[in-house]
């Protein structure tokens, strides 16, 4: 798959909201779709010309595309995910009313989930049960004034916390 870049220059100093629309068919009873390495940077773009030489061969070059090469990536590439890093996000973030939360577990297991404000009141508790691999739970946040939350999930495993904006 090529990568997509999109020149946002215009809406510097702006509030962006960026938005994904997928769609399937009825036939489709699988998770859904992931979107994987999306990364916001600002590219350095260069627009020239590279050549190799070798003892045995003459130069061989080569332009960039038309809108050059970027470079600078902070994205790291591994072989293998780290899943004690990769397993807990919450979505959008800011959110108006619903968020997606985003977690794996290696085993079957019971969460218990907590969301506070900032001033450490418990606001919402509720018990979840989790599958092995990737689970995805929808929460309705539309009722909670404007401000920043966190969420705690609790597990036999560990505990994983994840500050939210409501918007």
């Amino acid at each position: 798959m090529d990568a997509v870049y999109i020149d946002l220059r215009d809406y510097i100093g702006q509030k962006v909201k960026i938005r994904y629309r997928f769609g399937t068919d009825a036939n489709t009873a699988s998770d859904g779709w992931y979107i994987d390495d999306v990364e916001l940077m600002d590219a350095v773009l260069y627009n020239s010309e590279a050549c190799v030489t070798s003892d045995q061969t003459g130069p061989v070059c080569a332009a960039a595309p038309s809108r050059g090469t970027i470079v600078d990536s902070e994205i790291t590439i591994a072989t293998d995910d780290d899943p004690s890093a990769a397993a807990f996000a919450i979505m959008p973030n800011p959110a108006d009313d619903l968020i997606q939360v985003v977690m794996s577990a290696d085993k079957a297991d019971q969460a218990v989930v907590h969301i506070y404000n900032l001033t450490g009141h418990l606001l919402a508790s509720s018990a979840w049960s989790l599958a092995s691999g990737v689970n995805q739970k929808t929460l309705d946040i539309s009722h909670y004034p404007s401000g920043l939350y966190v969420l705690q999930v609790k597990t036999a495993a560990g505990m994983r916390s994840e500050k939210f904006v409501k918007e």
